[in-house]
Parts: C-alpha cells; sequence; structure tokens
C-alpha cells in the first residue's frame, strides 16, 4: 500500500516533509502582502482599502511566483560517479597540458604519465608531479572511498621520477631514476 495515495480509510494523505519551494512561495506571498499593507498606511498611497489590499497582493503574489518558478528551476539531479569521474579525468588531462614545462600527459585508470619538454631540478618535477597528482586523485576517487594514484614523471622520455600517492595517507612511495 502506497502512504502517499489515499486510501477508503483515509480522506487526505500529507506529506509531512516541509518543500524549500513551498518555503520559498509562502515567503513570497507574505511578502507581498507585508509590502502593500505598509502602502495602506502611507498618504497618498492608491492602496487605501483592506479588499485593494488583498485583491492586489494575490494577482501579485502569483505572478512574482510563476516568475520565480521559471526563473529559478529546481536543481537538475546529480550526474552519475563515473560519469562525472570521467569528465574530471578529460580536465585534468587539459590542466597538466597548461603546466609550463609538460610536453605531454595522460591518464589510465589510477596511474598519471606525465612527460616534460627538457631536464629539470628533481625539486621541481616533485612539484609538478604531487600538485597534479594529488589534485587529480583527490577528484577522481569514488565517494566515500579511498583512490591510490601512481604519477610517473619522464624528462625527454626518460624515466626520472615515479610517485605513489594515497587520498587518505598522502605520499606513499617515492621512487627517484638516475
Amino acid at each position: 500500500m502506497n502512504p502517499d495515495i489515499p486510501s477508503c480509510g483515509k480522506v487526505f494523505v500529507y506529506n509531512t516533509a516541509p518543500s524549500p519551494w513551498m518555503l520559498k512561495y509562502s515567503l513570497i506571498c507574505l511578502g507581498t502582502l507585508v509590502v502593500l499593507t505598509f502602502l495602506k498606511f502611507v498618504e497618498e498611497s492608491p492602496v487605501r482599502s483592506w479588499k485593494m489590499v488583498f485583491f492586489t497582493a494575490i494577482p501579485l503574489a502569483a505572478i512574482i511566483c510563476y516568475y520565480v518558478s521559471c526563473a529559478f528551476p529546481p536543481p537538475l539531479p546529480p550526474a552519475p560517479e563515473k560519469k562525472k569521474i570521467e569528465n574530471y579525468r578529460a580536465q585534468m588531462e587539459l590542466y597538466v597540458r597548461h603546466i609550463a614545462g609538460v610536453r605531454s600527459a595522460s591518464i589510465n585508470g589510477s596511474r598519471m604519465d606525465i612527460d616534460l619538454d627538457s631536464e629539470y631540478p628533481l625539486q621541481r618535477m616533485r612539484q609538478i608531479a604531487l600538485s597534479s597528482g594529488s589534485t587529480a586523485a583527490q577528484f577522481m576517487k569514488p565517494s566515500g572511498s579511498n583512490l591510490t594514484m601512481t604519477i610517473h614523471v619522464t624528462a625527454i622520455k626518460r624515466d626520472r621520477l615515479e610517485i605513489e600517492y594515497d587520498t587518505k595517507r598522502g605520499i606513499v612511495r617515492e621512487q627517484t631514476f638516475d
């Protein structure tokens, strides 16, 4: 039996959860009524009677509520997590490719490969690897879980640095190549 549909024994069934949209519309109606009530007590105002306050407030509030419902529609449901992670992966590849000194970058699963266009000091390579790899790991991890990302840095097609970054523990392993 569905509790949202009235049955023979129940005349009315109400949803007890308050709707944020209903609160918004109630506040709009109340605000319109307050403004018109204020105008009733202002001298030289076109609103002079209570009847005019109510008969002006009802259509005015309806017009404002209709405008609000069209101008601010309810938010879309969240995108599936796999699609979001795929979009993040593509954006992170673009982000890393735009870093000065990076020739190419790719992300395959939990591995990020960065190829630099020239030799850099180890500290600079480590900085590029950690800034891009840790950001990618945080964006690409499934919600409520952990991700270990391997960041492999090459300079002019020679292996230089490999770092394993865990989203909960930080750097797990770091290896340099000569």
